[in-house]
């Protein structure tokens, strides 16, 4: 008795995502969208922050902890 061995070929599936990357216009308008978007995240984190500092004491009132 010989045993046969069994050969699987694993093909891995495209996302959408993937497939819409492949084509250049798709891609390069992602690309410009997604900076933008990255930008006014991150301005208005700095905003956030902004105003979470401005409601803190100056360091001149805050206890000395030495």
């Amino acid at each position: 008795m010989s045993k046969s061995k069994k050969v699987i070929i694993v093909k891995k599936l495209k996302t959408t995502f993937d497939k819409w990357m492949a084509d250049p216009e798709i891609k390069e308008r992602f690309d410009k969208e997604y900076k933008d978007f990255v930008l006014s995240e991150v301005i208005l984190a700095m905003m956030a922050n902004i105003n979470t500092f401005r409601n803190f004491p100056p360091p001149s009132v805050l206890p000395d902890k030495r």
